[in-house]
């Protein structure tokens, strides 16, 4: 049975491996950022799956690929947004990460 906590595994590796990248450290900072990630993309799994169940249960159609194709297809525009914005919030943060007084910031946006 899958739990989703392989995808979260992953995840972590890969903020993990951002955060060094740019050459920060895992700091209180770069945890907040972690969560700030990490519902992020819980809240948009959640709405993928409320609306693959209103097209069931609404709309009448079966769970399969048709659903899902077309329920992504329909989300992609909202989740696209939702991560822009939120990298957008971020950028000012992340390009003044070396500033005196944002060493906790910098690393949160990253």
């Amino acid at each position: 049975m899958w739990s989703g906590s392989e995808t979260s595994n992953d995840h972590f590796r890969i903020a993990l491996l951002a955060v060094f990248a740019a050459g920060g450290w895992v700091s209180i900072g770069a945890l907040v950022g972690f969560v700030t990630l990490f519902g992020i993309t819980l809240r948009n799994s959640i709405m993928m799956i409320s609306h693959f169940e209103h097209l069931v249960a609404v709309e009448g159609m079966t769970w399969g690929l048709e659903s899902a194709m077309r329920g992504a297809s329909e989300r992609l525009t909202p989740i696209l947004m939702t991560a822009l914005v939120t990298a957008l919030g971020l950028l000012p943060l992340a390009v003044g990460a070396g500033d005196p007084g944002r060493e906790i910031e910098g690393l949160m946006a990253m």
